[in-house]
């Protein structure tokens, strides 16, 4: 049965969330399906991705009230609703949802993600000292975030209580919505001991980061280990837009890997056929055993009334082009032959390279660091690694890091690297 089940509201943070239930031994089945049988499953801990970031919030409450009906109906004794660790999304909505349709009506809602400079402060989100709205999340093109402090972003979406818990206090009001605040691993830790002494039903939300420290604190059975086998050829899919993951683009091409533009048509039109760029790629990794597809150039400033293509025209849904693009492109690529690893930035590209697919099987295999996880996908039967990111996260090195992990699991297979 069951031991966890956990909501998420796209497909990198499903993966990010999972990750800390695998490292701890759990069997974890990642899904896009939210009408899945949870008697079915294997799993002991499940992970259910609503793709609910993006759309209305009476729309992300009515999935998120379904699955917690369904949920409450099984008797599934534990449900972690993961957010957005930056504030985005439906979140008050989504979490509404879910105490109404569990009719469980005490919450705790730990945000903070301290490994990557995210913190809570006096129920105020900083990101790298800054509070969220004014961090490079305050910026974003498609999506800017505008407010910072927590209860404000809950009350915004719904309508129950909520109380903020300073640093330190660790009680959890009666009924409605508590927020605590936390700064460091070690709050979180507290925070997780705390509140894994409640007697009373209880739901839990957070990001990746409070869900670590949670995944400690149950007993999970383990599952049996899985090896694959790895190439050290790498392809990184740039899909994302976020400053972030631009940064860490020009990062790498500083290192002397190839560069490859996607061609402007690909960013304003779903195509049909992605033969030729896979092709053109497949072609220069002839070449090269490293190569960056890219969707904008990183080298050129990205601005709202400069980048035509990207932001001139509101009604073009160009996050979902270029999904839908990119996700051609990886199955051309996986049916032409290609079994290197695909390193695939933004939640969205992600959901892109699956939803093409007739069918999809993820096993998660470990994190490389916080929010980049290396994964093993079944793609129509073709099997590829991928490590997949935010596109707000992952260090400025975070390409880099990559190909050394890579080289490194390649090389052990090979005997030359000792375990």
């Amino acid at each position: 049965m069951l031991q966890l089940l956990i909501l998420t509201d796209d497909f990198t943070g499903a993966l990010d969330t999972g990750v800390q239930f695998v490292k701890f031994g759990a069997k974890t089945c990642v899904t896009t399906d939210p009408k899945i049988s949870f008697d079915e499953t294997e799993a002991k801990v499940l992970v259910i991705d609503t793709e609910t970031r993006h759309i209305a919030p009476e729309k992300a409450f009515y999935i998120l009230r379904e699955i917690g009906q369904r949920a409450a109906a099984a008797g599934i004794a534990q449900i972690y609703k993961k957010t957005d660790s930056a504030l985005r999304g439906n979140i008050g909505a989504e979490l509404d949802g879910l105490m109404a349709g569990t009719g469980i009506d005490r919450l705790a809602y730990i945000p903070a993600f301290p490994k990557l400079g995210r913190y809570t402060k006096d129920g105020v989100l900083y990101i790298d000292n800054k509070p969220v709205n004014e961090s490079v999340f305050g910026k974003d093109l498609f999506e800017p975030v505008t407010e910072s402090y927590i209860p404000k972003v809950i009350q915004g979406q719904c309508s129950r209580p909520v109380r903020l818990n300073k640093s330190g206090e660790m009680a959890v009001a009666p009924s409605g919505i508590t927020v605590f605040d936390a700064r460091t691993d070690e709050e979180l830790c507290a925070a997780a001991d705390a509140l894994k002494q409640t007697t009373q039903p209880i739901l839990l939300a957070g990001c990746a980061g409070f869900a670590e420290f949670w995944a400690k604190t149950m007993r999970l059975q383990r599952a049996d280990c899985q090896t694959f086998v790895y190439d050290r050829k790498v392809l990184i899919l740039a899909g994302s837009l976020n400053p972030i993951t631009l940064r860490q683009s020009r990062m790498v091409k500083l290192h002397n890997v190839p560069a490859m533009l996607l061609d402007q048509k690909y960013t304003v039109q779903v195509m049909e056929d992605m033969d030729q760029a896979a092709n053109s790629i497949l072609e220069q990794m002839d070449k090269h055993s490293r190569l960056i597809l890219e969707t904008v150039d990183s080298d050129l400033p990205l601005k709202k009334e400069e980048n035509g293509a990207v932001c001139r025209d509101k009604s073009i849904n160009i996050s979902g082009i270029i999904s839908a693009n990119l996700g051609r492109l990886a199955l051309s690529l996986a049916e032409k032959g290609f079994r290197g690893t695909l390193v695939v930035t933004g939640g969205d590209t992600l959901k892109g390279v699956v939803s093409e697919a007739c069918s999809f099987e993820i096993t998660l295999m470990e994190e490389i660091e916080p929010g980049v996880i290396l994964s093993h996908l079944k793609l129509d039967g073709y099997e590829l690694t991928v490590v997949s990111k935010s596109g707000g996260m992952g260090s400025e090195k975070v390409f880099l890091n990559v190909f050394d992990y890579v080289n490194q699991c390649a090389l052990r297979e090979l005997g030359c690297v000792k375990v």
